[in-house]
Formats: structure tokens, C-alpha cells, sequence
């Protein structure tokens, strides 16, 4: 039997992916099958959506390809290429997504746990939370 360890993911531990996944992927792709089969049209393409399909496989083999298919049993599968890179198989970003040590909380919940706090008598959590980096959305 193999051993796992677990471990507690810090803060400084998140790699900031927003930036670095543009530059290296597609953000949606079409299926490589249809895509080769003459007389496919456009509107009756494959287009990458994840949350339409329940079972997917990647291989190390192949880099920046996913085979997809709409069920585990089906026999139907696509195969999307949603590398942007052609040859090397790209870093990992090293950018850290907060570099402060803290990730930021949407300004209105915490104007929504300063007026909460009013009520809550007794309990410094709070005023910890004022300090915190905030954003905007």
C-alpha cells in the first residue's frame, strides 16, 4: 500500500493562474474529429464545454489534449486540443496569487460583517477582518 501525506495549504502556497493560463491555453476548443470529417459544418462542431461532459482523460503522451466523453459507458468521445503551445510543455507559473500572505474578501461582505459586528458584543474576530485587503466586485 502506498503512503499519502496531507498537507495544509498556506496562502503563499497559490500560484497565481489567471495570467499565466492565456498565454498557454485555449480557452475552448473544437473536437479534432469532427473538426477532419469533410462536409462537417460549423454549427454541428463539438465545442468545448466542460460542464457538458461527465468523464475525461489526459495522458502525459500527448500534451494539451483532453479526450471528453458525455458518459462513462458511452463509446462516443471527442478529442480537443487546448494547447496554444507546439512543442515544450510550458513551467508552471511562479507568480504567488497573493503576494501580501491574504487573499482578499469582496468589500460588500465585509461592510456586511461591520454592521454585523455592531450586534456581535464580546468578540474581536471581527475588527481583525477591517485590516484585511479587500476588492471591489
Amino acid at each position: 500500500m502506498e503512503r499519502f501525506s496531507v498537507k495544509k495549504v498556506e496562502t503563499n502556497n497559490i500560484l497565481s493562474f489567471k495570467i499565466w493560463w492565456s498565454k498557454k491555453y485555449k480557452k475552448s476548443g473544437v473536437s479534432e474529429e469532427l473538426i477532419s470529417r469533410p462536409g462537417t459544418s460549423r454549427t454541428k462542431r463539438a465545442l468545448f464545454k466542460i460542464s457538458e461532459y461527465r468523464d475525461s482523460s489526459y495522458s502525459h503522451d500527448v500534451a494539451g489534449k483532453v479526450v471528453v466523453r458525455k458518459y462513462i459507458t458511452t463509446s462516443v468521445w471527442h478529442t480537443f486540443s487546448l494547447a496554444s503551445y507546439k512543442k515544450d510543455v510550458p513551467e508552471l507559473p511562479t507568480l504567488k496569487s497573493y503576494p501580501g500572505g491574504r487573499g482578499p474578501i469582496n468589500g460588500k461582505k465585509l461592510d456586511d460583517l461591520r454592521t454585523l459586528s455592531n450586534y456581535v458584543v464580546g468578540y474581536d474576530f471581527y475588527s481583525v477582518l477591517e485590516k484585511w485587503p479587500r476588492t471591489q466586485t
